[in-house]
């Protein structure tokens, strides 16, 4: 019996190196935010909400019908999509995240939430637009994933509909990415935050260290650690993926040399439609 289990397992070993696992990439969604969502709600939303609506009412907004419906990709804590809604689009939030989305419900109470990957996601109905900001599309890892991405956008949009997205190029993370030991106060903790970047495998680096009390009288403290990643895309890369997804109608702005924005030197802003 012992024999018959082992070659039973030997078996099912070879057939796994034979066919392969599936990748992270495929199988889990991504939810990397949870662990700092409600930082992220406090400190980075508003400032990220009033930079990419000041480019969305430049871009897209012109383009589109009134109460046009619009779904917002990696939408976080719903901050761009409030203020959209604002303005009278019908939104849709979508994000990995179930915690960004717990604050992006409390953000935009009727707007309807979905919990999925933007690389896997269906859409159970059409849209006018599709936006992605923030730079959230350079989480996507693997070229793969991000054409994925693009192809799942296409497929959601109306015929003539537009996709709005920006990315970090390279000079972005080259000037922008150098953060060392930047403190922060947090609720009643203290944290550190450093970014960093590395051209030869073209990957940024964010990493968290948050300071809580545990006893006071004991000055003892927890500390907590989170580390995200992005990933550099040259501009060719990211317009080959766009195509290969079926678009045809793609314009790249670069904020400092197109749309007189110094301070974000190296982030694009992608115009495409179907």
């Amino acid at each position: 019996m012992k024999r018959r289990s082992f070659t039973h397992a030997s078996f099912c070993l070879v057939l796994i190196l034979l066919v392969g696992l599936p990748t992270q990439a495929q199988t889990k969604r991504y939810d990397e935010y949870d662990p700092i969502a409600d930082f992220y709600n406090s400190f980075w939303s508003k400032p990220l909400e009033r930079l990419a609506i000041g480019k969305l009412n430049r871009l897209l907004v012109p383009r589109l019908k009134p109460k046009a419906k619009i779904l917002d990709l990696m939408c976080g804590t719903g901050h761009i999509a409030a203020a959209l809604h604002a303005q009278g689009y019908r939104m849709t939030g979508l994000d990995g995240s179930a915690k960004m989305l717990e604050f992006a419900k409390q953000n935009v109470p009727s707007m309807e939430l979905w919990l999925k990957d933007a690389r896997t996601f269906e859409a159970r109905q059409k849209f006018d637009a599709v936006i992605c900001m923030s730079d959230g599309l350079n989480h996507i890892m693997q070229l793969k994933g991000l054409t994925q991405a693009f192809t799942q956008v296409y497929k959601a949009l109306k015929k003539g509909g537009q996709f709005v997205f920006d990315m970090n190029w390279e000079q972005r993370y080259i000037k922008g990415w150098n953060i060392r030991g930047a403190r922060f106060e947090f609720k009643n903790s203290e944290g550190i935050f450093t970014s960093s970047y590395n051209r030869n495998t073209r990957q940024g680096t964010l990493k968290f260290w948050l300071y809580s009390p545990i006893d006071a009288h004991k000055k003892t403290w927890k500390r907590t650690q989170w580390e995200l990643t992005q990933h550099c895309y040259t501009p060719t890369q990211i317009k080959q993926a766009l195509e290969k997804a079926g678009f045809k109608e793609i314009k790249a702005y670069e904020a400092a040399q197109d749309l007189d924005d110094q301070r974000n030197a190296g982030r694009a802003y992608y115009v495409c439609q179907k």
